[in-house]
């Protein structure tokens, strides 16, 4: 069991940093608001598409590993939830309409993602 999760959390891990090393994902400043492109969290480009936040500094190199290591750590623990519910995720993601097999384990992963969230934002802040 525990190397089926640790295998599927590697899956999920590994789908993240292709997607991430992808140059057709990336945006650049003039096609940042064409739909359908994506915008790196460890980019410098990623406060285009923010609303609230205004001003940004550019995050060094070591400040990007730790967000990226934040966010995957998150990934792998709601990835290790959805194992425990018995759904297969796919693609890196639970099927469309699918939900936890109890309320306990989905208020675990909204935790996961508020810690996630609140890690993320002390990195970035400076």
């Amino acid at each position: 069991m525990l190397d089926r999760i640790a295998l599927l959390a590697c899956a999920v891990r590994l789908q993240h940093v292709e997607k991430t090393m992808s140059n057709e994902n990336l945006v650049t400043d003039h096609d940042a608001d064409i739909p359908g492109n994506f915008v790196p969290s460890e980019g410098a480009s990623r406060v285009i598409n923010n609303v609230m936040r205004h001003d940004y500094r550019v995050l060094n190199e070591y400040e990007k590993f730790q967000m990226v290591q934040l966010k995957d750590i998150g990934l792998d623990f709601i990835a290790l939830l959805y194992d425990i519910s018995g759904i297969d995720m796919e693609d890196g993601m639970p099927p469309e309409g699918t939900s936890f097999q109890s309320r306990e384990l989905a208020i675990a992963a909204t935790k996961m993602e508020e810690a996630v969230f609140w890690a993320v934002k002390h990195v970035t802040k400076g």
